[in-house]
């Protein structure tokens, strides 16, 4: 505008039935810079099931997988207790566990594979012969 403000044309007409708004340069970078976030200001929100205080969100955590149980910390040998000759110690339940067995998932896919899984691409592959490269196998 010749007087030095800016009009903006908004995209819906407000309540009031205003269609633009006249600012001057410096309140449209106060308005502007209102709109970026802090530093170290968490942006991301999680909504529906995701979301911190979802009703449904126990059942949802239901339905995962249980975690290995965490591997028993083992000992080092200098601070185990001495056998002494003649005297039998009760068996350590822990000690005849057989090792946790991992995951039938794995926990962490290979970006190859997730977008093989959603866009139904793989980009792993030659465009010309199909084979996978040494790299990714």
């Amino acid at each position: 505008m010749p007087s030095g403000r800016i009009r903006y044309q908004l995209q819906r007409p407000w309540y009031d039935g205003s269609t633009h708004l006249e600012l001057d340069p410096l309140a449209l970078m106060r308005r502007l810079a209102s709109l970026i976030p802090q530093p170290f200001q968490h942006t991301l929100r999680y909504h529906g099931l995701l979301a911190p205080h979802a009703q449904h969100r126990a059942k949802l955590a239901a339905l995962l997988p249980a975690a290995p149980p965490l591997p028993r910390p083992q000992t080092p040998p200098s601070l185990r207790p001495h056998k002494r000759p003649g005297r039998r110690r009760r068996s350590d339940p822990h000690a005849l566990a057989p090792p946790p067995t991992p995951q039938a998932t794995a926990r962490r896919w290979r970006w190859a594979a997730l977008l093989r899984r959603v866009f139904k691409v793989d980009v792993a592959s030659c465009p010309r012969c199909g084979h996978l490269p040494n790299s990714s196998r």
